[in-house]
């Protein structure tokens, strides 16, 4: 067992997707610095679902087994440290679980690491995921949801919860707190941050590029696939993730550019810097080992539109491509269907005549 155990819980929208890839792409240079990157993230996605009770959106089930085969992993790991990461982890909600998680790593001395993003910046990427996922509302409706309702807002940030379930289990010296750089700045910097934590060289690296991203869609984009997604809020689940999430919005539409935006405005703007004051706050006094700077918590913002209305002809060439896009997807996978039933028939026939 390793002598210390790094937990990377998110947060959502913190840019978990980009250090997971670099922990990935980087294994055996951690490895070198004495850290082990433990499994993947299907693995971690499946794990943290058993443990918090989460139901697996593939299968519709929790999970069984996949913490267990964590454990295995972390000890068999031959570093003086491991490392894991899921944003999936963050959504246990009992503290007996949290116990579970750190005793089930005993001999270890079990560190928390969680990326924190100023809300009023992240908001709007937490509605492109929304309607990335099926989500039907639009952005002002959504912003007025959360008004509506401060604790859906709460929950879906998830620091509320974090620092208070985890300290009691986790020495708030060992919960180390990472805050995501404002937009402007190298990119790497996030990633640094991150390194510093778990005491290894960013510039020893095998890469700074990350193979997987997690992509940003244009506002006239993710309001065209909202409406898709509210006239057929029934499509299968393969459809949905497969064809409208992984295919469009985080491979072919994300390359579109646009300069409408969506930003907070109103009620749903305080709301979001109170939840940010009351982050720096509790950051400040509660013995957490903070990373980066609370100033990135208070980031400068867009002025919001003045309307949210997209013109019907935008609305139209982003649909036309999403189309165009498709057609080409199914002619391709036509081809190689073709291709395959001439060689398994060729294979047949052979054998026949043998």
């Amino acid at each position: 067992m390793p002598s210390r155990v790094f937990a990377h819980i998110g947060l959502p929208k913190t840019g978990t997707t980009y250090l997971q890839a670099l922990l990935y792409a980087n294994r055996d240079a951690f490895a070198r610095q004495g850290v082990t990157v433990i499994g993947r993230h299907r693995l971690h996605y499946d794990a943290a679902s058993e443990i918090s009770g989460a139901k697996s959106k593939r299968t519709g089930r929790v999970p069984t087994d996949r913490w267990a085969k964590v454990v295995k992993l972390v000890e068999a790991a031959p570093t003086r440290g491991a490392v894991l990461s899921s944003e999936r982890y963050s959504l246990v909600a009992r503290r007996e679980d949290v116990a579970a998680f750190v005793e089930s790593l005993a001999g270890a001395d079990v560190h928390l690491v969680v990326t924190v993003r100023d809300l009023v910046a992240a908001e709007p990427s937490a509605w492109q995921e929304y309607v990335k996922n099926g989500g039907t509302r639009s952005w002002p409706d959504f912003c007025a949801h959360g008004v509506a309702d401060p604790y859906r807002l709460q929950q879906r940030r998830r620091i509320r919860r974090v620092l208070t379930i985890w300290p009691p289990v986790v020495p708030p010296e060992r919960i180390h707190v990472v805050t995501v750089p404002p937009p402007g700045g190298p990119r790497e910097r996030l990633f640094e941050r991150f390194c510093s934590v778990l005491g290894v060289d960013p510039r020893a690296m095998d890469t700074l590029e990350a193979e997987r991203r997690n992509t940003s869609l244009d506002f006239v984009a993710t309001e065209m696939l909202r409406r898709v997604n509210a006239r057929e809020p029934e499509l299968p689940v393969p459809v949905q993730r497969g064809e409208i999430k992984r295919f469009l919005a985080d491979g072919e539409l994300s390359r579109r550019s646009s300069t409408i935006r969506p930003a907070l405005e109103g009620e749903a703007l305080a709301l979001a810097r109170a939840e940010n004051d009351w982050l720096v706050e509790t950051l400040s006094t509660g013995g957490f080992h903070v990373v980066g700077d609370l100033a990135d918590l208070h980031g400068e913002h867009p002025d919001a539109p003045a309307s949210y209305d997209v013109p019907a002809e935008d609305l139209l060439d982003a649909a036309l491509e999403a189309v165009t896009l498709l057609a080409r997807r199914s002619y391709e996978r036509g081809v190689v269907v073709r291709q395959a039933a001439r060689e398994l028939r060729a294979s047949r026939e052979s054998a026949g005549e043998a």
